[in-house]
Order: C-alpha cells, then sequence, then structure tokens
C-alpha cells in the first residue's frame, strides 16, 4: 500500500511540475521556463531563458507558495548567448545551485553551473566543455554538500575524461566550491536525470547510442566506477521526449518518460537494474 501510494503521489508531483511551470510562465516570465524545484518553507525557485534586447539571458526566479515574485535575476547576457537544458535545485545551505548549457551563435555549446546565495547572488560560477557540443541537464548537491551534474559530452579534449569519439553520458563530481573531484564520460548516449541512492551511489538515466532507439539506466559509485547498466526499452529516440528517475527506498527505482501525445511511462526496476 505504501508503495503504491509512493508512485501515486509521485505522479502526481510530475503532473503538477509541467502545469505549474507553464502557469507561471505564461504570468510573468515572458520567456521560457525550463527547470523548477519547492523551496524550504514552500514557494519555488524556477530558471529559464529570458529573450529581450537588453537584459536578456538566463533568468532565476523566487516566488512564494502562491506564485507572487519574491526575488528575480537575470545572469550572463552578451548579446547572443542562449541557455537550455536547465536544471535547479536548493541547496543545504538554502542558497541555489543551477545547471545547464551556454551557446552562442554559430558555436559549440558549453555545460555551465552556478552556484547563487538565497537571495540569488552570484556565490561562483564554473563553465565546462570542449572544442564540441556538451551540456548538462542534471544537478544535485551530494551527501558531501558537494555538487554532481550530468549530461552529454561530445568533446573529446575534457581533461581526465576518455577521447572516445561521439556524443556520451558524462558526469562530473565537483567539491562545495565547485572544484572538480572527477569527470568521466561513459557509454554512447546522454543523461537526462541523475539521482544519489542511500548507499551513496549515483544511478542516471538518458538515452542509449544513436540510432538504437535505448533507454539506459546505470548505477555509478562514489568515484565514477561503473556497477551496472541496463538497457530498458527499444523506441526511436524521437519519441521519448524526457527521463527522470525516483529511488523506491530499499526496493529499486521509477523511471519516468515523457512519450508523445503527453502520455507518462513508468518502468519499475530492482535494485541491480533488472
Amino acid at each position: 500500500m505504501a508503495r503504491k501510494l509512493f508512485l501515486i503521489l509521485s505522479l502526481l508531483w510530475l503532473i503538477f511540475s509541467a502545469f505549474s511551470c507553464s502557469s507561471i510562465k505564461e504570468t510573468f516570465l515572458g520567456t521560457t521556463a525550463l527547470a523548477m524545484d519547492l523551496t524550504k518553507g514552500g514557494g519555488f525557485i524556477i530558471a529559464g531563458e529570458k529573450f529581450a534586447d537588453t537584459d536578456g539571458g538566463l533568468l532565476i526566479v523566487k516566488t512564494d507558495t502562491e506564485g507572487a515574485v519574491e526575488w528575480e535575476r537575470t545572469y550572463g547576457y552578451y548579446g547572443n548567448e542562449h541557455f537550455s537544458k536547465l536544471s535547479i535545485i536548493q541547496c543545504i545551505d538554502g542558497g541555489y545551485a543551477v545547471a545547464g548549457s551556454k551557446s552562442t551563435d554559430n558555436s559549440s555549446s558549453d555545460g555551465i553551473v552556478l552556484k547563487l546565495d538565497s537571495a540569488g547572488s552570484i556565490e561562483w560560477e564554473k563553465t565546462f566543455g570542449g572544442s564540441d557540443y556538451d551540456h548538462f541537464t542534471s544537478i544535485l548537491q551530494t551527501q558531501d554538500e558537494g555538487y554532481v551534474v550530468a549530461g552529454t559530452a561530445g568533446s573529446t579534449d575534457l581533461t581526465g575524461a576518455s577521447n572516445e569519439s561521439g556524443e556520451r553520458a558524462f558526469v562530473i563530481k565537483m567539491d562545495s566550491s565547485g572544484s572538480i573531484e572527477w569527470q568521466q564520460r561513459y557509454d554512447k548516449g546522454g543523461i537526462d536525470s541523475i539521482i544519489e541512492n542511500e548507499r551513496g551511489n549515483y544511478v542516471y538515466c538518458g538515452t542509449g547510442p544513436s540510432g538504437t532507439g535505448a533507454e539506459l539506466v546505470s548505477e555509478i559509485g562514489p568515484a565514477g566506477d561503473v556497477i551496472w547498466a541496463s538497457i530498458l526499452t527499444e523506441r526511436p529516440l524521437y519519441d521519448i521526449q524526457s527521463d527522470t528517475i525516483l529511488e523506491l527506498i530499499g526496493t529499486g527505482y521509477i523511471v519516468a518518460s515523457i512519450l508523445p501525445g503527453d502520455q507518462l511511462q513508468l518502468i519499475k526496476l530492482g535494485l541491480d537494474g533488472s
């Protein structure tokens, strides 16, 4: 019964998140809202891209529980910068961390991470990438108060990561100040979502190698070593709009995917990915 209730609440949260982002975007952002997280004591922190001639860029908005704006900040506008694939969380210290992709006209993209204080001021900013297209789609704060960011890396000249060709799943572990502890490129494909499980390992989900139509879930250890990897379904990659993963404590994982026609696909996995 408890497991069924958890699944129902998780599904309701996914639906609520989708409708809330859309509603807030239409009400006051005037741009594209790409990520949202609940904040301590209620309210929301929202990340998106703002399009304007003089003050566009990466937009972060903090609201109260009713959606009223408490503060709004715009970062990094230089006329031709674009921000996408954003993920945002509230941190243990009450501040926020946002990860995503930054590109300029006619150039490759890089992964970015910003650490903000509780009022939205930048504490530190990091850019990661090489000569090709690299981006982050998910960020989490780890048990040691560092950060893990995950996404896709096309560059083969990333320090400390494999130089095999093709777009590959990409994970970076950082300390609390944003310094890299390790980074790794994995199988071909990309990461949509990553979590830290109760054992202190990381589990990510995303797409497998281009052309296979596979959904991939993998568990990696605290130092980035692969523990297991599981292929879930095979369908054309354009059919899968996004994936997210939730842990069922002590029993396994739920992978939720958005399919065409706004259909929600749920797949239950065991602790070993089966």
